[in-house]
C-alpha cells in the first residue's frame, strides 16, 4: 500500500503518468518533497517504491539511477556541565 501512495504522489505531482517521467522530473520531485518538510524516512519510502516501479515494472534502469537516498541527520547528544549534573 506505501508503494502505490508514493507512485500515486509522484503521479499527482507530474501530472501524467510516471513512465513519461525524466530525470529533471525525479531530481524536481525529490526537491519538492524536501522543501515541503517531508522527512528523511518518507522520502527514502519513495525513493524505494520510485525505484522498484522503474526497475521491474518499466524497465528503466536509467531513471532508477537518479533516485538519491537521503540521510538521517545525526544530532550529538546532550552533555552535562559539571555544575548541571
Amino acid at each position: 500500500q506505501d508503494c502505490v501512495r508514493h507512485v500515486r504522489r509522484f503521479a499527482a505531482f507530474l501530472r501524467r503518468s510516471p513512465d513519461t517521467a525524466t530525470p529533471e522530473d525525479i531530481r524536481r520531485f525529490q526537491l519538492y518533497q524536501h522543501e515541503n518538510g517531508v522527512g528523511p524516512a518518507t522520502i527514502n519510502g519513495a525513493v524505494s517504491a520510485l525505484r522498484f516501479l522503474f526497475l521491474v515494472t518499466l524497465k528503466r534502469r536509467d531513471l532508477a539511477r537518479v533516485l538519491v537516498i537521503m540521510r538521517h541527520p545525526r544530532k550529538l547528544p546532550d552533555v552535562l556541565s559539571v555544575e548541571e549534573a
